[in-house]
């Protein structure tokens, strides 16, 4: 229902988005619409832990998704940059981790260098968050990004990394540490604390735990962690190679936390190494393979290859366009096909949708926000929704035109 009224929407006058709103007398003419999304999933990724955007701005991206019918807001809440959510049992983590430069420890890595920064969401600004998306057919998924990039947390609560003196000759005395130890016990009661607020905050199926970039080598120099590989079988002198069971190690934990309290866990594709006995869903980034591995495993798993669906990548090659390094233009977005190849009809099944990331590095504020995802956000709605053979990039271009007057009207800033 709600889908069929946006749908009602997008065939009146973009000027129903401005200010002054629709003009006496306007009409449409009758129509029957036969539609349906070809995915299930249709995400987007917020990352407010690099970039802090505040309740209002969040909401005004909810609006912007579900005008294009997506319908999964993935809400990347902590990285070495930022803790943006309260959790009440350790306030500090948001009250010290959300704030970064000036006097805070957590020292600002690009932006203000000598000004204290940043926010973070209350509980209740959160549970009002979720409410205003569900309105809107959106449902929530937090992550919570584990055992690595978690540089901020480390620096409130230095006793959670690894039981050896890191070096900070060369960092001014700072400790560069980003990951948990994975064998220190107390760990997993700080996590069980942490992960019970935000399935009590959020109502998703889904929790993301992350996975992503683990530096996972340094967890050998560690001799707790050394002491649990031992613990779990890997031979002494295989230590050094087997070193990543111990991130799957650290997985079947919090997925078993999660499943006793009725949750999914959810995580970047790293999550598939060494841990062939997980179900944990995978959002394939580091291109198709880990979508394809996980299919292949009858595993589910949501395609959202940086080739094809990071927002954060430039969309053209003019010297003052902003974004990062590589480049990423509307139509590569439109004409990925995220089925991959090789799967018979069973395995295409665990392709449970797309998602598209917008990492916030290069995002300095909501009008630049806005700019790195229009007109991507068009071509992502129409991967997510149609079918390959009712896809049309011809007419897409022509439709495109329209979007513009109702960017105008609604004052969204956009890349032409």
């Amino acid at each position: 229902a709600f889908n069929g009224v946006q749908a009602l929407f997008r065939l009146l006058p973009p000027a129903i988005y401005g200010k002054r709103g629709l003009p006496e007398g306007t009409v449409i003419a009758c129509a029957e619409t036969q539609d349906a999304p070809r995915f299930a999933f249709r995400g987007m990724m917020l990352d407010v832990a690099r970039t802090w955007m505040d309740a209002d701005a969040v909401k005004r991206y909810i609006d912007l998704l579900s005008y294009h019918n997506i319908n999964k807001l993935h809400l990347h809440l902590t990285d070495d940059e930022g803790w943006r959510i309260e959790i009440r049992s350790h306030p500090e983590l948001a009250e010290v981790g959300g704030f970064r430069g000036g006097d805070s420890p957590v020292k600002a890595i690009y932006g203000k260098w000598f000004e204290r920064y940043g926010g973070y969401y209350t509980q209740e600004e959160m549970r009002d968050i979720v409410r205003y998306a569900a309105v809107r057919n959106i449902e929530v998924i937090p992550e919570i990004d584990l055992p690595g990039h978690s540089r901020t947390v480390g620096t409130v609560h230095p006793e959670i990394r690894c039981a050896y003196a890191a070096d900070t000759a060369a960092t001014a005395g700072y400790d560069y540490r980003n990951a948990w130890c994975v064998a220190r016990e107390e760990n997993y009661a700080l996590l069980g604390d942490i992960l019970g607020e935000i399935c009590g905050l959020f109502p998703s199926e889904y929790i993301h735990i992350g996975g992503d970039e683990c530096p996972k080598t340094r967890w050998t120099s560690c001799p707790r962690c050394r002491k649990r590989l031992a613990e779990l079988g890997v031979p002494h002198d295989s230590l050094a190679s087997s070193v990543g069971r111990l991130q799957s190690y650290f997985t079947e934990r919090v997925e078993a936390y999660l499943k006793a309290r009725g949750r999914r866990a959810i995580g970047w594709d790293e999550i598939l190494d060494d841990n062939p006995d997980s179900d944990a869903t995978v959002m394939s980034w580091r291109g198709v393979e880990g979508g394809q591995t996980a299919a292949v495993r009858g595993r589910d798993a949501v395609m959202t290859p940086n080739q094809y669906l990071y927002f954060d990548y430039r969309q053209s090659l003019e010297p003052d366009e902003p974004g990062a390094w590589r480049l990423l233009t509307i139509d590569q977005v439109y004409r990925y096909e995220p089925i991959p190849e090789g799967l018979n009809e069973a395995q295409r099944r665990h392709i449970i949708g797309v998602q598209a990331n917008l990492w916030t590095e290069y995002v300095e504020d909501e009008s630049m926000l806005q700019y790195m995802l229009l007109p991507r956000l068009d071509a992502l709605s129409e991967l997510q929704w149609c079918r390959p053979e009712a896809k049309d990039y011809d007419r897409f271009l022509k439709n495109i035109e329209h979007m513009f007057a109702f960017y105008d009207a609604a004052g969204y800033n956009y890349s032409t």
